[in-house]
């Protein structure tokens, strides 16, 4: 239900964000807002009909994606967006595993607790969001509403990335490798 509900957030709201132009920053915002809420009414929910329901406040809970790595690629040089996802899909691979060490521990601690502390595990789960938040609005403030706009490098320092030499045949790796060793050292000598 909760992919579902997710899904239809992203196909409703999305080409509405698109279409008014809204900041990445207010995307984000609201999708953790969103989830935010959904979590702490799961938390004081005292009937399955409310903790059902909770799902359907996240609606725009799948919208974080997008804006976040939109705003990556605008915040980089566009030879470096490789670097930058590899390292943003390693961090995000490595969350489940600490966020299943944490809240396993979490719920353990509590879940034979009264209420409202059995619902210690969502309220964590939401305080872990609040910095991001934070740290999001803080962006957007700094920066006056506007959208965040790409580095800009010197003409003279702008990195080639051509081919060395055109003759090599596409599948010939060793000469690929040869290629791509000779332009990185050139381009750490030119440091």
């Amino acid at each position: 239900m909760q992919t579902g509900i997710h899904g239809g957030g992203i196909l409703l709201f999305m080409p509405v964000f698109h279409h008014f132009n809204v900041n990445d920053n207010i995307i984000i915002v609201s999708a953790a807002v969103s989830v935010i809420a959904g979590q702490v009414i799961r938390a004081l929910a005292r009937t399955s009909v409310v903790f059902t329901a909770s799902v359907t406040v996240e609606i725009f809970g799948s919208l974080f994606a997008g804006p976040i790595r939109g705003q990556m690629t605008r915040c980089i040089f566009p030879e470096e967006t490789g670097k930058v996802f590899a390292m943003l899909a390693s961090l995000e691979c490595a969350v489940p595993i600490l966020a299943s060490m944490i809240f396993t521990n979490v719920y353990n601690a509590t879940s034979g607790a009264e209420y409202p502390w059995k619902g210690t595990y969502y309220f964590t789960s939401s305080a872990m969001m609040l910095p991001g938040v934070i740290l999001t609005l803080t962006v957007y403030i700094m920066l006056k509403g506007k959208m965040v706009t790409p580095p800009v490098r010197p003409v003279e320092s702008q990195v080639s990335l051509k081919r060395l030499n055109s003759s090599l045949h596409p599948d010939d790796l060793q000469s690929k490798r040869e290629e791509l060793f000779c332009l990185s050292y050139k381009n750490l000598v030119n440091k």
